[in-house]
């Protein structure tokens, strides 16, 4: 099972452990049911921006729906890439190499993602204060 199921499984696993029907969670990511559905069952890949928003409507950190202990901590470098746990060391050959590719990818899109909220708290701040001065 590559990377893209094994996400799937786990949210819909979330999904159904919380009593969430697809398409409430389907509207918090404003897309159909039906792309919804073909997301969880592994058809359709999972975006970084998608994943982070399901993390969120779950409240729960991105790791998690990757099945990443919060205890392991990812170093790289560019002749090597390793995960390093408990002053342990696997090499990423473990991993399916998709994974260390969506790992990679996050790590370059979260910036984008928290600076995309913050430009949000700000306008939403802006209304808040010319609401408060009218």
């Amino acid at each position: 099972m590559d990377i893209n199921h094994k996400v799937a499984a786990k949210i819909s696993e979330l999904r159904l452990q919380k009593n969430i029907l697809q398409t409430a969670l389907a509207d918090s990511l404003n897309m159909s049911q039906n792309a919804y559905s073909q997301l969880e069952n592994g058809t359709t890949r999972i975006t970084v921006e998608k994943l982070f928003a399901i993390a969120n409507y779950f409240r729960i950190p991105v790791t998690q729906l990757l099945d990443i202990p919060e205890n392991i901590m990812f170093n790289t470098s560019e002749n090597s890439t390793a995960i390093n746990t408990n002053n342990r060391t696997l090499n990423n050959h473990l991993h399916d190499e998709s994974f260390s590719k969506l790992y990679e990818k996050i790590v370059i899109d979260k910036d984008k993602v928290i600076y995309a909220q913050e430009e949000t708290i700000k306008l939403q701040n802006e209304a808040l204060n010319n609401l408060k001065n009218k």
